[in-house]
């Protein structure tokens, strides 16, 4: 098993607009009530692990920016409608305080856009044994989280704390067994798969440093334990931004890149070579990545295990 102490003499053809370790999302237990702070002015995602049913929005309040004449800040209270529903997919308004999260609705996420700092209460529906209360905060750019992902609460398991009492690095090469083949070594026990729909794409240039193409990087597997989780990613290289359904893909390019990418087909003999400190980032154990090459008719599987946030 490949981790990330091994490193991995090798040269990639084309190189990465964005690193691969910023599509990680940070976890939020799926409780009766919960609280997010997300970004001003920036796009901000949010995922459940369930569809969507229908979403309520309390009134939005305003913060006041610092003014010269003001020593602190003041709260300004403009209601904007108590208990909006967005029954629609997309939310299409010409006036934008009937919208203030900026919210773009999917099958099971939620795309935010606030222009203005302040809070508001969500109520999500679609959860089988509750309704979700989201307290949203809206803040400086530098304080808010742009990936935000729900997951279940764990489990009080006796089995599942003695396999995580293990030692480190043989919990690790069993949850990496199991996602290299769960049929030939089942998940650890306690450990719950999470079905969800999870796609990013990644600019890559070609030589003449221009837009050539996308990784195009989706999750296939998710399993969860205490401390734990190990999560199974196709990586793929495509030329053709509308090779799947856009709903699921979260882009991390603007409109005139994927316009460029679509003028210039990749040659068939085009290709990228992974790495694993491609994946590295803040609270991942190891990597595995089982085939390194990857081009327009061969992808890989890139199985991670890393830290679950907010452990109890």
């Amino acid at each position: 098993m490949l981790n990330l102490l091994q490193h991995r003499a090798s040269k990639i053809s084309l190189t990465l607009l964005l690193s691969i370790s910023s599509c990680f999302a940070k976890d939020v237990f799926i409780q009766k009530s919960a609280t997010v702070s997300i970004p001003v002015a920036e796009y901000s995602i949010i995922d459940f692990p369930f569809k969507i049913q229908e979403i309520q929005m309390n009134s939005f309040t305003y913060k006041k920016e610092k003014n010269k004449n003001i020593k602190q800040n003041t709260i300004e209270h403009k209601p904007v409608s108590t208990l909006q529903k967005f029954n629609a997919k997309k939310i299409q308004t010409k006036k934008k305080s009937r919208n203030p999260l900026g919210i773009t609705r999917g099958i099971n996420t939620l795309t935010l856009k606030p222009p203005k700092k302040g809070f508001t209460e969500l109520v999500i529906w679609g959860n089988k044994e509750f309704p979700i209360i989201l307290n949203i905060n809206v803040v400086d750019k530098k304080d808010g989280d742009k990936y935000l992902k729900f997951i279940p609460l764990p489990k009080d398991d006796k089995k599942l704390k003695n396999f995580e009492s293990l030692p480190h690095e043989k919990i690790i090469e069993r949850i990496t067994q199991s996602l290299y083949d769960v049929r030939l070594h089942p998940n650890p026990i306690g450990y719950e798969e999470v079905v969800r729909k999870e796609i990013y794409d990644v600019v890559v240039y070609d030589s003449y440093k221009q837009p050539a193409g996308l990784l195009r990087i989706s999750l296939a597997r998710e399993i969860i334990g205490n401390k734990y989780i190990g999560q199974v990613w196709n990586v793929d290289l495509i030329d053709d931004p509308d090779l799947t359904q856009k709903t699921y893909v979260k882009d991390f390019c603007d409109d005139t890149t994927l316009e460029t990418i679509k003028q210039i087909k990749l040659p068939d003999n085009y290709n990228v070579t992974l790495y694993e400190q491609m994946f590295d980032t803040i609270g991942v154990y190891s990597v595995s990545i089982e085939k390194y090459q990857v081009s327009k008719f061969k992808g890989t599987r890139v199985m991670i295990v890393r830290v679950r946030d907010n452990i109890l």
